[in-house]
């Protein structure tokens, strides 16, 4: 078998983790696999090309509409593992909902991460019960041994050690909502300054980035920070006092799980 999977790859995001992890499990049964950003093609008949030309024999595409937007006649067998934003968000909108029912009607197997997304995939496509299949997800932390979050907060916030750091790991998007705790917290900080709030993750929505960043600058308690490898965001997971989600909607938060 000659395996593509194929989902968004933003760095340091959910789904980006999740495709990596798929492709070395299917690897470690010896299944030769590709892996690559489904933003990378126009069109699906760019996708298609791009099976045949590499003998591909089969597809797993991660995300209904946006992996799922490349699936329109594909010449090979395909699965799909639903994303969460594409059933609990993205079918608000008519023409994804088009896109992503075909893509699910012709799909040999669908994948959901929990029972919630099961009953709500259900819900928009009653037909595909029989082939949908729920697969809580797995995850490996491998925080790095090097790495002092403490003093990374420290350095580049003027944090104090023994602060208790309460850490928002989020991709700048709309649906990871990460200006709803920010006040609360800059609230708290003035009454305990021992409470900060971190948040850390790529900026993958470049208007609301400028506005979650004017407005934390204005906001004592409150820090933002660049994305960090896997490996140093699994030490900051550990390291800090816990972790917050402001999530508008939640497929499985990969945060979460590690």
């Amino acid at each position: 078998m000659r395996l593509l999977i194929t989902a968004p790859l933003q760095v340091a995001t959910g789904n980006e983790s999740s495709a990596k992890r798929l492709k070395k499990y299917f690897e470690e049964v010896n299944i030769k696999c590709w892996l690559k950003d489904c933003n990378e093609f126009d069109s699906s008949i760019v996708f298609n090309r791009y099976v045949t030309q590499n003998d591909i024999t089969a597809v797993l595409a991660v995300h209904a509409y946006r992996g799922g937007r490349l699936l329109k006649d594909c010449s090979v067998p395909y699965g799909l593992v639903l994303g969460g934003t594409d059933v609990n968000e993205l079918y608000k909108d008519d023409d994804k909902l088009v896109v992503m029912t075909l893509a699910v009607t012709n799909a040999r197997f669908i994948i959901g991460f929990s029972k919630p997304m099961y009953q709500q995939a259900v819900w928009l496509w009653p037909d595909i019960a029989c082939k949908l299949w729920v697969q809580p997800q797995g995850v490996i932390t491998t925080p790095s041994a090097s790495f002092n979050f403490k003093y990374h907060v420290h350095e580049h916030c003027d944090v104090s050690y023994d602060s208790h750091i309460f850490l928002l790991v989020a991709g700048i998007r709309p649906v990871k909502d990460p200006l709803y705790i920010v006040q609360a917290f800059s609230e708290w900080y003035l009454k305990d300054s021992n409470i900060h709030l971190v948040i850390v993750g790529p900026e993958i929505d470049k208007e609301l980035t400028k506005t979650v960043k004017g407005t934390v600058a204005k906001l004592a308690g409150v820090s933002i920070l660049p994305v960090l490898s896997l490996f140093d965001m699994h030490a900051a997971i550990r390291d800090s006092f816990a972790l917050v989600n402001s999530s508008l909607s939640e497929g499985m938060s990969a945060a979460i799980l590690e």
